[in-house]
Formats: C-alpha cells, sequence, structure tokens
C-alpha cells in the first residue's frame, strides 16, 4: 500500500517570481502603455509608407479630389493649396499624424487620433480608418476595424511585449 508523499518547496528566487507575475497581471499599465507606444510607432511608420497594417499600399487621391484641391475656388478658401496640393496622401497639414497618440490603464489601451473635421462632426482618423461611400479606407490602426483585429505585424508585436514582461516576472 503506498504512503503520501508529501513535499515542501522552499525556493524563494522561485516564489518571488510568481509573486512578481501576479503582481504584474494585476496592475500591468506600464505593459499595456508599451504597447501602447508600439502600436502608435507603428501606425508613424505607416504614415511614411502609405500602407495599412496588413501591408496593402493606401489608395491614390480620386482624380476627382485632386480636381477639386487644384480649383480656383479651393485655391481661394484654403491659401496654404495655392501652389496645389501640399505633402503627401493623409499629410496635407501633418495635424493628423501629430494627433496620434495613446493612453493606457492596468484595463485598457487606447491608441487614436483627435482631429477632427471642419465643423467637429467626424473625427478624420475614424474616416480614413473605416472609409466612407466615398472615400476608400486608408487604415493605419487596424488590420479590419469591422473585426477588431490588429495586422499581422502589430500582433507580433503585441505577444513580443507580453512574452518579455512574463519572461522578466520570471527572472
Amino acid at each position: 500500500m503506498a504512503e503520501n508523499l508529501q513535499i515542501e518547496l522552499d525556493d524563494q528566487a522561485l516564489l518571488q517570481a510568481v509573486d512578481d507575475a501576479l503582481a504584474l497581471l494585476a496592475h500591468p499599465a506600464q505593459m499595456m502603455d508599451d504597447i501602447g507606444a508600439a502600436i502608435e510607432a507603428n501606425a508613424e511608420l505607416r504614415f511614411d509608407t502609405k500602407t495599412d497594417p496588413n501591408g496593402q499600399a493606401w489608395a491614390p487621391l480620386k482624380p476627382t479630389t485632386v480636381e477639386i484641391y487644384e480649383s480656383d475656388w479651393f485655391k481661394a478658401l484654403n491659401p496654404d493649396f495655392k501652389d496645389g496640393i501640399p505633402g503627401s496622401l493623409l499629410q496635407r497639414t501633418n495635424a493628423l499624424r501629430r494627433s496620434l497618440t495613446h493612453n493606457a490603464s492596468d484595463d485598457w489601451v487606447d491608441i487614436g487620433t483627435s482631429r477632427p473635421t471642419r465643423g467637429g462632426k467626424w473625427q478624420i482618423g475614424l474616416l480614413h480608418e473605416w472609409g466612407t461611400n466615398k472615400m476608400p479606407r486608408r487604415g493605419f490602426l487596424t488590420g479590419n476595424p469591422e473585426a477588431g483585429t490588429l495586422g499581422a505585424g502589430d500582433e507580433v508585436d503585441v505577444v513580443a511585449i507580453v512574452t518579455a514582461y512574463l519572461q522578466g516576472a520570471f527572472g
């Protein structure tokens, strides 16, 4: 007949590592902030590469949009456009790119822009992220906004950050 065997583990380093991991998971604000910073940095790069999080090139301006920007009446209303279309795609004034930011807490990470349309009815970033009936999607934050998914590269970065934090907790 087998007798009960009881082993008591007294490994202070292991116990401390478990405590550290639990503390990290209880209050992961720094990890969430790092995730937000990584996705924000990736979005910044997309303004340079003119691609969405899936690596697809942003659609160019439609000829009708170019005509509007180059029209005399538009230039009269917008003196910054008097010499033609300034900047590059999604960077006429760089206000959208400058408004890109992130915030984080223990429970969430928020990444987005705060650039409103003229009149403040819509957020410009939201219109580009989703697209409209008249404007193609030029996403820079999500792989698919309807599904709420990240692009593959962003997913890899998030997993790497979480893995590094957990590995760090276990020394």
